[in-house]
């Protein structure tokens, strides 16, 4: 006949401590996945488009437009607000023609510009040959009452002699620090 063996304290504390460590691997997993969830669901709420015009000969001008999501507000790129600026420009076959220039519809709130519903960035762009690319970033924070974060839009703008206005390729997120 077979005798029970009395339930041990040792096994008991040993089982314990392998489900313990268990559960902090598994707890582990499910808050890396729901972070990376988390960091990847960030939803854009500047939604940027570029067109190109050819303004005479040689000369072209980028003008990008930010159509800001109801309920957010971006800020001016004037040197008083200076929270929206294109970065990391890169040119190749031309060179940029004067200074970055802004269209919105501006409201001063706390000594800031800001804008509710669409931005207009343009730049002249000199061309030194048949065809040109601009690259680079546009950086801006992005707002919801004082809740605000930083979000840029990447762009490569490839200009050709007949330029004609062009979609703009689908944007990519991305945070900045």
């Amino acid at each position: 006949a077979l005798s029970a063996q009395p339930y041990s304290a040792a096994f008991s504390s040993t089982h314990s401590a392998r489900r313990n460590r268990f559960m902090k691997r598994v707890l582990l997993f499910v808050a890396a996945v729901f972070a990376s969830l988390l960091c990847s669901a960030q939803v854009q709420t500047i939604n940027w488009s570029y067109k190109v015009t050819m303004t005479g000969e040689g000369t072209a001008r980028v003008i990008f437009t930010g159509r800001i999501q109801e309920g957010f507000h971006t800020y001016s790129i004037t040197a008083d607000n200076s929270r929206t600026e294109i970065m990391e420009v890169k040119t190749r076959g031309c060179s940029l023609s004067g200074a970055l220039r802004e269209e919105g519809n501006f409201t001063e709130e706390s000594g800031k510009l800001v804008c509710y519903d669409e931005i207009r960035l343009m730049q002249d762009i000199r061309l030194s040959g048949k065809s040109a690319e601009y690259s680079g970033c546009i950086a801006s924070f992005v707002c919801a009452g004082q809740m605000c974060k930083p979000e840029s839009w990447n762009f490569n703008v490839k200009i050709e002699e007949a330029a004609t206005s062009k979609p703009a390729k689908k944007s990519s997120l991305r945070l900045w620090k």
